[in-house]
């Protein structure tokens, strides 16, 4: 019984925080870094919907719903 109050006082304590006064005015600039995983899609549209259409979506069709 103890063990459950602590933990509920622990977690209204939690709640009860403004976390957000943590992070508020800082900055974090984007950056053009190479080799970063958006650079790595570049120039695959045509192949990656191909596949979409070909192989990924017939996959996800035949498969049973859960």
């Amino acid at each position: 019984m103890l063990l459950t109050i602590e933990a509920l006082l622990l977690i209204s304590a939690a709640l009860g925080q403004d976390h957000r006064a943590a992070v508020e005015g800082q900055i974090s600039p984007l950056d053009m870094a190479p080799n970063s995983v958006d650079d790595q899609y570049e120039g695959c549209t045509e192949k990656m919907r191909n596949l979409v259409e070909t192989k990924y979506l017939e996959k996800e069709i035949s498969q049973p719903e859960t």
